[in-house]
């Protein structure tokens, strides 16, 4: 299915909305947006295309390798793929202490501060914050790094005389997807005050943060008595969480799998993880008539919602918008062939529990061995599944059943000028044949035929 939803252009799976061809082909949005002709039939690039939703659905659900690094084996769905991205302890991220250009991954970030930035980090439990040389009457700017509740945090200060006021801004630099909180308390002979904020998203512009309201903002003036001899602000800080973990739920993450997945080998692992990766899309390629996985040529309705060709030719509008159903609708080629990659439930018995895609199953289904089959042996109305058959001729009817190894069939009152007819069992080479003889004498001919119940 993953080869089939590969991007022309890039080679890695369709990204969602797509850009069609004349002829249905698809790419990225990214990728076909500067295309004028197709990658694959040369034809014109269509515009504003409308083609089934389910397709969309698909890519959203189909497992994509993390892009924020190289060294990150996460796979996942695209929305929690995205999400993932924005924690991933492989991401690239930079520094924010002032003139510094570093750029590192995450998990590096800690000891390139302690390092080079010794007097802007503050951590192992130490919660009290010092700015030197500070007067409530000139600018001031500071990002310090916080080590806290096994996470970073930036602190951004700044002192902004022209508008009397002093600002901190506290934001997440996030390995799961926690909130927090930041309090900032002074205190000094007689006097105490603190104040709490939300601690926000890495992703924000600072300069622009810094310049509204809803930050932790105190009156220049006031933070006077709290600036001791020597000209240092003190404070202390805290960091609280406000809710609990929401826990991601990778597709596939080999690490934490094997982790967690006590005794599983690796074959039963990605069994696992694929079953997952075909349940969502199984969901997804859900006919809305008989409920069971699409099957291919497939009936549009004219919002592009689909249904099967034998579910949809006696609709006149759509079961799940009302719409009418469009006629001759050209749709996706790509979705013909996810369908027919599609493990689909053999349907021969509802005790067969084989899962197989569409082309081979159809074959799995005439040989299944838990199959409906029925008695050919003349005035015979059983009907029962594979593995009883020879069960039911062997106490049935014996006289039909040449066993045990004879080859030598018999037939009694037989005349070569009276019609006869016969259907016997043979079981041969661990296999089953139904071996049908008749003498038709109108025509002097002695007729024999085998046919094998695979």
């Amino acid at each position: 299915i993953e080869k089939t939803l590969e991007c022309p252009v890039c080679l890695d799976t369709l990204t969602p909305p797509l850009v069609v061809c004349c002829n249905n082909h698809y790419y990225c949005s990214s990728c076909g947006q500067a295309l004028k002709e197709c990658f694959i039939c040369r034809t014109e690039m269509a515009r504003n295309v409308k083609y089934p939703i389910l397709l969309d659905n698909i890519l959203q659900e189909m497992p994509r390798k993390c892009k924020a690094s190289e060294h990150c084996n996460v796979f996942m769905p695209g929305p929690e793929l995205k999400e993932h991205m924005r924690i991933c302890s492989h991401r690239c991220i930079s520094c924010k202490i002032v003139s510094c250009s570093w750029k590192g991954n995450y998990e590096t970030l800690l000891e390139h501060v302690a390092t080079n930035h010794k007097d802007f980090l503050l951590g192992n439990g130490n919660t009290t914050v010092t700015f030197a040389d500070f007067s409530v009457h000139q600018p001031y700017y500071s990002v310090m790094l916080i080590s806290c509740l096994d996470c970073l945090f930036w602190m951004y200060t700044k002192n902004d005389p022209t508008k009397g006021k002093y600002k901190v801004v506290f934001t997440y630099i996030p390995l799961n997807k926690e909130k927090v909180e930041s309090q900032i308390k002074f205190v000094t002979k007689g006097i105490t005050f603190s104040k709490t904020k939300k601690v926000l998203s890495q992703d924000l512009d600072i300069e622009e943060t810094l310049s509204r309201g809803d930050i932790l903002s105190f009156p220049s003036e006031e933070l006077s008595p709290f600036i001791d001899d020597k000209k240092q602000l003190m404070y202390e800080i805290k960091v609280f969480k406000i809710t609990p973990t929401i826990e991601l739920h990778p597709v596939f993450k080999t690490t934490r799998l094997e982790n967690n997945a006590r005794g599983l080998n690796k074959g039963e692992l990605y069994y696992i993880q694929k079953d997952r990766v075909l349940k969502a899309i199984e969901k997804t390629l859900e006919c809305p008539v008989c409920l069971d996985t699409l099957t291919p040529p497939l009936v549009v309705c004219c919002n592009n919602h689909c249904v099967c060709s034998s579910c949809g030719h006696a609709l006149k509008e759509c079961p799940i918008c009302r719409t009418e159903m469009a006629n001759n609708v050209k749709y996706p080629i790509v979705l013909d062939y996810i369908l027919q990659e599609m493990p689909r439930k053999c349907k021969a018995s509802e005790h067969c529990k084989v899962f197989m895609p569409g082309p081979k199953l159809k074959e799995h289904m005439k040989i299944c061995p838990l199959r409906c089959i029925s008695c050919k042996i003349v005035s015979c109305s059983w009907k029962g599944i594979y593995e009883t058959l020879l069960e039911h001729v062997d106490t049935d009817h014996k006289d039909f059943f040449p066993c045990n190894g004879n080859t030598t069939v018999i037939f009694a009152d037989f005349s070569v000028d009276q019609p006869y007819y016969s259907v016997k069992l043979i079981s041969s080479l661990d296999c089953l044949f139904w071996m049908y003889t008749k003498n038709d004498p109108t025509k002097g001919k002695y007729k024999v035929v085998f046919t094998y119940i695979p």
